[in-house]
């Protein structure tokens, strides 16, 4: 999947037809205004009012830049935040006065892997890290399986925002960002609100809007593509099979896996979001233990569209059918499975957008910097605690058995070789050969045991670099992998306060490779 990411930010020829445009096209193409459909425009303005927020009613021509993520827990982690970033910057960078572009954010409301967002990691003030997981049960109205559009929210909330507060660096503005996430909280529904609430409060002085695809309008909206998937089930799943034996002929994974009778659509029983079959004439929620005729589906998304949503192949097209989208800001993860949809677009005679990038970023700090510059970390991905103390440990160069074992190996090796040459050499037996290598084999084993061992037995030595990198590590490879994906905003928000997102929009391009750092 990651190989398909880097050719399509590289631009190559390979993956260039799976797209409409490749990213640069959105800066060298002069954009015509298009109608923003009136009721969803009426509906994304009154749901700004709904989150407490004040923005300007929408232009009745316009086209929108969009992102969207799951509802995590605070916010999510941070590259929930440089989605929503590149979104605006993006827009801001291609509207026109006689052609404006919004950035909007989607919340995925609709999904249902809950386990995927009822947390969010902090690193405290005493540099580790720290992980709340929002666990309501049965008694609070949780059924596993619902989306997050509907799960309740309880106390558990308000104690995890006190910690939140009480373990992370603060200031003068903790005490009025944790009174901000205890109100929205109350005004919140369900866990997707609050996120949404967390979103709209972060951006508030940017022309970004939110939207939830539970809103009236919008189930209304995306009926049609709904019916057409309906009507016939299984062709769009055909067209996303065939899409991905072409990436696996050219040296890509598939990012979207079916199988022949799974549809490209939830339908919602009894609260929990239901994967839908189609077999033998009928659509089977094996979930519900349920089945219906497509009369029967068909009538029910006429009584009922709010319990239909695409999955993750057909969310794309409902989107493009909902809004004049340009652009959709799309991660890593996002990008390889979006190449497996342009016949889908085609299908369903819905535009395909361009799919840009979003940037990527790191946050640090003045005495990590320091730190990762003393030990040469590289902290632009996940690294290796024990090579990089083991290579911190080996530049320290105040280990003095450890120096005598690394003065003696190199004699120690040479007269080793040297003994084996015979056994080594052409025309020996096979046999003998084999002995000799595993012989060398495990000799060089327990050279490398007994000199790491050495290394580390200076304890005092060990325990101060090792809390040092223990600090670095968790900031930068936080659980062994890339800081955006794991650490929450408010890690940094209750001590820098709301305009640590203005100085964000300030430092970070749309249009930059590779990692961005920002210094706090």
């Amino acid at each position: 999947m990651n190989s398909l990411y880097h050719a399509y930010i590289s631009g190559e020829d390979r993956v260039a037809d799976l797209y409409e445009a490749l990213p640069a096209s959105l800066f060298r193409d002069r954009h015509s205004p298009a109608p923003f459909p009136p009721a969803m425009a009426e509906q994304v303005n009154r749901y700004q009012q709904q989150l407490g927020v004040e923005k300007t009613d929408l232009p009745p021509q316009c086209r929108v830049i969009i992102t969207g993520q799951q509802a995590g827990l605070f916010g999510g982690p941070l590259y929930t935040v440089y989605k929503t970033i590149t979104a605006i910057q993006l827009a801001e960078r291609v509207s026109r006065p006689d052609a404006p572009v919004i950035p909007l954010f989607w919340t995925a409301s609709d999904d249902h892997d809950f386990e995927e967002i009822n947390h969010a990691t902090l690193v405290t003030r005493r540099h580790d890290l720290l992980t709340l997981r929002y666990t309501p049960s049965p008694a609070d109205g949780y059924v596993k399986g619902m989306p997050a559009g509907e799960i309740p929210l309880t106390g558990q909330l308000n104690k995890l925002i006190d910690q939140a507060a009480a373990v992370t660096p603060s200031s003068e503005c903790t005490e009025e960002i944790r009174d901000f996430l205890i109100r929205a909280l109350g005004e919140s529904a369900s866990v997707a609100e609050w996120f949404s609430r967390i979103q709209a409060r972060l951006f508030a002085h940017t022309a970004l809007r939110l939207f939830d695809p539970r809103l009236p309008a919008a189930r209304r909206t995306a009926a049609a593509i709904l019916e057409q998937e309906i009507e016939a089930p299984l062709e769009s799943t055909a067209l996303l099979m065939r899409q991905g034996d072409i990436l696996e002929s050219r040296g890509f994974g598939r990012p979207i896996r079916r199988t022949e009778t799974m549809c490209n659509f939830f339908l919602e029983i009894e609260k929990i979001r239901c994967t839908m079959f189609y077999e033998n004439g009928r659509f089977h929620a094996p979930e519900a233990e349920r089945s219906f005729s497509k009369p029967e589906m068909k009538a029910l998304l006429a009584a009922r569209p709010e319990l239909f949503s695409g999955n993750v192949a057909l969310r794309p097209i409902i989107q493009q059918a909902l809004f004049p989208v340009l652009a959709y800001v799309a991660g890593p993860g996002e990008i390889a499975y979006w190449a497996q949809l342009k016949p889908l677009f085609n299908l369903f005679d819905q535009p395909m957008p361009i799919v840009y990038p979003r940037m990527k970023g790191l946050i640090t700090t003045l005495k990590n910097n320091k730190l990762r510059k003393r030990f040469s970390a590289d902290t632009t991905q996940p690294f290796d605690l024990n090579q990089v103390l083991t290579r911190a440990l080996e530049q320290e160069h105040a280990n003095r058995y450890h120096n005598a074992f690394q003065k003696g190996r190199i004699s120690l090796d040479d007269a080793f070789a040297h003994f084996l040459a015979p056994f080594l050499a052409p025309g020996t037996p096979a046999a003998v050969q084999q002995l000799a290598q595993r012989f060398q084999k495990n000799q060089q084993f327990y050279f490398d045991r007994f000199g790491k061992a050495l290394l580390f037995s200076d304890q005092e030595k060990r325990k101060t670099l090792e809390n040092q990198l223990t600090r670095l590590h968790c900031f930068f490879s936080p659980n062994g992998k890339e800081q955006e994906r794991v650490l929450s905003l408010f890690s940094f928000l209750f001590e820098q306060g709301w305009s640590l997102i203005d100085r964000m929009l300030d430092v970070f391009s749309p249009d930059k490779t590779g990692v961005q750092e920002f210094e706090l």
